[in-house]
C-alpha cells in the first residue's frame, strides 16, 4: 500500500465495487471514471450504495447525495465562525484601547458596568479561537 495512490470507491446496488475517480453529481447521476475505463460513466444515483472519496469522505450513501450539505448548507462553517470571532474580538479590543469609543459605548448615565480586564481576556480568547477554527477548517 505504501506509495500507492488511494482511489475513490463506488459501490453499486448490484454488488459491484469500482475504484477510480469521482467527477461530479449532476441531474440525478453520479459521474465516475472507473480504473481501466475510458471516459466518464454516468450512474443513476439510486443505483449507488456508497461513494467514498480517497480522503475517506462519503458523498453518497444508499442513494442519498450528501455532497449538497458540503456545498450549500447554512454556509456557517468553522472558517466563518473564526472570522466572526476575530471580528468581534477586534471590536472589543478597539473599544478597550480607545477611551473615546469606550465612553461613547458606555456613558456614565447608562449605569452599565465598565469594561474590565476580564473583557480583554475574553477578547483575546475569541481572537485565539477564531484563528484556531480557521486553521482547523483548512478550506
Amino acid at each position: 500500500m505504501f506509495g500507492q495512490d488511494k482511489k475513490d470507491i463506488i459501490e453499486l446496488t448490484d454488488g459491484s465495487i469500482y475504484q477510480g475517480e469521482f467527477v461530479e453529481v449532476k441531474n440525478g447521476n453520479v459521474y465516475f471514471t472507473p480504473e481501466g475505463y475510458f471516459g466518464v460513466q454516468p450512474i443513476e444515483i439510486n443505483n449507488v450504495v456508497k461513494l467514498e472519496l480517497s480522503n475517506g469522505l462519503v458523498l453518497i450513501r444508499d442513494g442519498i447525495d450528501y455532497s449538497d450539505f458540503l456545498k450549500s448548507g447554512s454556509g456557517f462553517d468553522l472558517t466563518n465562525l473564526g472570522f466572526w470571532l476575530i471580528g468581534a474580538s477586534g471590536i472589543m479590543l478597539l473599544s478597550l484601547n480607545n477611551p473615546e469609543i469606550s465612553e461613547r459605548l458606555q456613558p456614565d448615565d447608562w449605569n452599565l458596568p465598565r469594561i474590565k480586564e476580564s473583557d480583554a481576556i475574553v477578547a483575546y480568547l475569541m481572537l485565539a479561537f477564531g484563528v484556531i477554527f480557521i486553521a482547523l477548517d483548512g478550506n
